[in-house]
C-alpha cells in the first residue's frame, strides 16, 4: 500500500515537472516568435477562437498551447480585460504594458492557454490594437443561466427590478456604484464601474434591462459562489419601466399584518410601514415597533436617527426562519416620539412570535460575561434555562461591573431563531439584543459564595493546609533532632555525673574538712575557704544545669536578669568588684531558646570581665523595646585590643550562640576606658508572617516538649 502511494505520488511529481518544463518552453517560444513584429506562423497556432479554448478541461488546458483571438473588448480593469470573438467571451491576463484598453476596442491577442482560477484563459498575451467600433450584441440570459457558472466572463443581458442603490462599493476588484437586482427566479448583484447620469433614487424600485459582462465569484478552490454584473457604461442600464412616484404613497400596513393569509403582500412588491424605533446600527439595519408588534428592517440608508423617533419605512417582504423581514427599505423620519416602555415577560413567552424583535425586559440570573472583540455576550439563567444577551463593543459603558450570580433585569431586542421547517416552533431559541449596559440592572448583588470566591477560598485553604503540613513535618523533624540530642546529653550526664560531679563533690567535702581544721581559724583564710566551696557548688551546679537538656523550666524560678545577677555574685566572691543591674522597657517573658542563649552570652561576658579585666564595677542593662530585646554588660576595667582575643573560644562561642537565635553581637572597648558587650535579639521581627510562622513553630515544641517532661528533664527527680 505504502509502495504503491510513493509511486503514484512519484508519477504525479514527474508529470508536475513535465507541464512546468513544457510551458516554460512554450513561453520562450511564444516570446521568440512575438519578438518578430508579433506575427506568429500560422503552423505554430493551436486554438483561434474563444469556444474552443473555453471547451478546454482542465488538464488540456494546463499542458498551454499557443493561442489566437480576435474580438471586441467588453470588460478592462488593472486585474485583466475581457475580450469576445464571434464565439464566445475569455479572460484576458494583463500584457504587461501600461496601456489601458477600453470596452469596444477591436484587439487582436496572442498568448498560451491556460486554466485559469475558474475558467480557461490566455495568459503571457501579446496584445495588438485593431481599432474602435461598437459593443458585440449580448445574450439574453435568466437567473438559472447565471448561477449555472457556464456565463461567466460572456457578456450578457438580463431584466429585472432594482431593489437597493449603493453609492460606492467594491465587489469582486471592481469598484464603483453597486446595485441589488431582483430577477423572476432570484436576485443578483451588479456594479457599474463609471459615473450615473441621472441620481440614484431613480433607480429605485425601477424595472430595468442590463448589459454587462458576467463575473463569477469564486474561492480558491475554484467553486462559483455567486454571480456579479459589470456594467461598463450608464447607457448599459435600460430603464423598462420607472419607479413610483413617491415610494412613500404606498398603502400603510401595520406590522402585525405582513404576510397574513389575505393581506395582499408578497415577496416582489415593496410595503410601507411605520413605528418607532426601538434599535439601529447606521447602514445595517434597524427595529420598528407599532403597538405590540416588531420588525427587522435591513436598509443602505444612514440618516440620522434615535431611539425614539418615530420613523416610516417602504421596503421588500423577504422571508426569514421566524417570520417577515423588510430587505432593500429606504427611510423617513416623521418626528420624535416616546421611547417605548419595555414589556415585562416571563421566559416562556420570549419564544413566542407575537414578541418577534419587540422591546422587551425579563429578569434572571447572571451566570457568566463573555468580552469578546467585537461583543460581549452575558449568558442568563432561569428555571434551568439559558438564554444570551448580546452587546455590541462599540457601545458604551464597561461590564466589569456585572457580577456573575447576580439577579438583573435585562431589557432588549427581543430576537428569535430557528429552523425552517414545516412545523414552526421547534428549535426557536431567544436571544435579547442589547443598545447598551443601561440596559442591564442589578436587581439582587451576588452571594459572597459565589463560585469564583469558593474557588479562591478552596485555593486559599489548600494553600493554608500545605503550609501546616509543612510546619508540622518541620517541627518533627526539629523533635526527632531534638530526642537525638536528648539522649546523648542525658549519656553524657550520666558519664559526667559519675566522674565530673562525684570529683566536685570530692574537692567540697575536703574544702569543708580543711575549714574545720584550720588551727588559727584565721577570719581571711576561712573566707577564702569559703569562696572556693560557693564557687565548686556553683560550678558543680552549672555543669548539671549545661548537661541537662533545654527546658522552659529552666528559667522559671528567676527572671534573666536576676539569674545573670546571681551568676556575677558567684563570681566575684569577696565583693570587690561592684554589681549593678537594671532593666528598661516592658518586661516580658521571652522564648526559652532565647532566654537560654542569652544568658549564656551574658555569663561569659561577666566571666571574661572579671577574670581579665580586674574592673571595679560590672553593670548589667536589659532593654526590652516591642521588637527586639537588647542585653548589656559594661565594665570599667583596662580593656583589650580588637586583635587577637576576638578569636578566643569564648568570643567565637557568643558569636555563635548569638546567631542562633538570629542576634547581632556587638563588641566594643578602648585600652583603659572598659569594655562593652551587647547582644541585641529580634522578638517579633520585620515581616508579621513570618514571626507568625516563629511563633507557631515555638507553640508546637513546646507542645511537645510538655508531653515529653520526662525526657526533657532526666535529673528532675535528683
Amino acid at each position: 500500500m505504502n509502495r504503491r502511494s510513493d509511486s503514484e505520488f512519484a508519477a504525479r511529481i514527474v508529470s508536475k515537472t513535465h507541464a512546468i518544463a513544457a510551458l516554460l518552453w512554450l513561453c520562450t517560444l511564444c516570446s521568440v516568435l512575438l519578438a518578430q513584429d508579433g506575427q506568429v506562423p500560422s503552423s505554430r497556432i493551436k486554438y483561434t477562437s474563444a469556444a474552443s479554448i473555453l471547451a478546454l478541461p482542465y488538464g488540456v488546458a494546463a499542458q498551454g498551447g499557443l493561442a489566437r483571438v480576435v474580438g471586441t473588448v467588453t470588460l478592462s480593469s488593472s486585474l485583466g480585460l475581457v475580450v469576445r470573438d464571434h464565439t464566445a467571451g475569455l479572460w484576458v491576463d494583463p500584457d504587461g504594458t501600461s496601456r489601458r484598453y477600453e470596452p469596444g476596442d477591436r484587439i487582436e491577442v496572442v498568448g498560451l492557454v491556460g486554466p485559469g482560477q475558474y475558467s480557461p484563459r490566455i495568459t503571457a498575451p501579446h496584445i495588438r490594437f485593431l481599432g474602435h467600433g461598437p459593443l458585440p450584441t449580448p445574450t439574453e440570459v435568466s437567473f438559472r443561466q447565471l448561477s449555472s457558472g457556464q456565463q461567466d466572463v460572456q457578456y450578457v443581458s438580463i431584466e429585472g427590478t432594482i431593489r437597493a442603490v449603493n453609492s460606492r462599493t467594491k465587489i469582486a476588484g471592481l469598484e464603483g456604484i453597486a446595485f441589488s437586482i431582483m430577477m423572476p427566479e432570484g436576485r443578483v448583484d451588479a456594479i457599474l464601474t463609471s459615473s450615473l447620469k441621472l441620481p440614484l433614487s431613480a433607480f429605485f424600485d425601477a424595472r430595468v434591462r442590463v448589459t454587462a459582462t458576467a463575473m463569477d465569484r469564486k474561492n480558491d478552490n475554484m467553486q462559483s459562489t455567486g454571480v456579479v454584473l459589470a456594467i461598463p457604461d450608464p447607457n448599459n442600464i435600460e430603464i423598462l419601466q420607472p419607479k413610483p412616484p413617491d415610494p412613500f404613497e404606498t398603502p400603510m400596513l401595520q406590522i402585525g399584518n405582513l404576510m397574513r393569509y389575505g393581506s395582499g403582500t408578497d415577496y416582489f412588491h415593496p410595503v410601507r410601514v411605520r413605528g418607532v424605533l426601538t434599535f439601529y446600527a447606521p447602514g445595517n439595519s434597524l427595529v420598528l415597533q407599532d403597538g405590540t408588534q416588531a420588525i427587522e428592517i435591513f436598509s443602505a440608508d444612514a440618516p440620522t436617527l434615535q431611539v425614539g423617533d418615530l420613523v416610516e419605512a417602504v421596503g421588500y417582504p423577504s422571508p426569514d426562519a421566524t417570520g417577515p423581514i423588510l430587505r432593500d427599505a429606504v427611510l423617513r423620519k416623521l418626528g420624535h416620539g416616546t421611547p417605548l416602555t419595555p414589556a415585562h415577560l416571563d421566559l416562556q413567552s420570549t419564544s413566542s412570535s407575537k414578541y418577534r424583535f419587540c422591546l422587551i425586559s425579563i429578569e434572571m440570573r447572571l451566570l457568566r460575561v463573555i468580552d469578546e472583540p467585537a461583543r460581549t455576550l452575558l449568558l442568563l439563567e432561569k428555571d434551568d434555562q439559558v438564554i444570551t444577551a448580546e452587546l455590541e463593543a462599540h457601545s458604551t459603558g464597561s461590564s466589569k461591573a456585572l457580577v456573575p450570580g447576580s439577579a438583573v433585569r435585562v431589557s432588549g431586542i427581543n430576537v428569535l431563531t430557528g429552523e425552517t421547517g414545516l412545523t414552526y416552533g421547534n428549535a426557536i431559541r431567544s436571544e435579547l439584543l442589547l443598545r447598551s449596559l443601561a440596559d442591564v440592572s442589578v436587581v439582587r448583588a451576588a452571594p459572597w459564595w459565589t463560585t469564583a470566591r469558593l474557588v479562591n477560598l478552596s485555593i486559599a485553604l489548600g494553600a493554608v493546609a500545605a503550609v501546616i503540613l509543612v510546619l508540622l513535618f518541620y517541627v518533627q523533624l526539629k523533635r526527632w533532632k531534638m530526642e537525638t540530642v536528648l539522649h546523648e546529653r542525658e549519656r553524657l550526664a550520666r558519664d559526667i555525673h559519675d566522674t565530673l560531679a562525684q570529683s566536685f563533690t570530692g574537692i567540697g567535702f575536703q574544702l569543708q574538712v580543711i575549714r574545720r581544721s584550720v588551727a588559727n581559724k584565721e577570719d581571711s583564710a576561712l573566707h577564702h575557704v569559703d569562696v572556693a566551696r560557693r564557687l565548686v557548688q556553683f560550678s558543680h551546679r552549672e555543669a548539671r544545669k549545661s548537661l541537662t537538656p533545654i527546658s522552659k523550666k529552666s528559667f522559671s524560678s528567676t527572671d534573666l536578669l536576676s539569674s545573670l545577677r546571681e551568676c556575677a555574685q558567684g563570681l566575684t566572691g569577696s565583693g570587690d568588684i561592684a554589681i549593678e543591674t537594671s532593666s528598661s522597657g516592658i518586661s516580658r517573658a521571652l522564648p526559652s531558646a532565647i532566654t537560654e542563649q542569652m544568658f549564656h552570652i551574658g555569663q561569659e561576658a561577666i566571666a571574661n570581665s572579671v577574670r581579665h579585666a580586674s574592673p571595679t564595677k560590672v553593670a548589667i542593662a536589659i532593654d526590652y523595646q516591642p521588637e527586639h530585646v537588647q542585653l548589656k554588660v559594661t565594665d570599667n576595667g583596662r580593656g583589650f585590643t580588637m586583635s587577637g582575643d576576638l578569636l578566643g573560644f569564648g568570643i567565637r562561642g557568643m558569636r555563635r550562640r548569638a546567631s542562633e537565635i538570629a542576634g547581632e553581637l556587638d563588641i566594643s572597648c578602648m585600652l583603659g576606658t572598659g569594655t562593652c558587650v551587647s547582644v541585641t535579639v529580634p522578638v517579633l521581627g520585620i515581616n508579621r508572617l513570618t514571626s507568625y510562622v516563629r511563633a507557631g513553630i515555638r507553640f508546637l515544641e513546646n507542645t511537645i516538649h510538655a508531653k515529653n517532661k520526662r525526657l526533657l528533664d532526666p535529673h528532675s527527680d535528683r
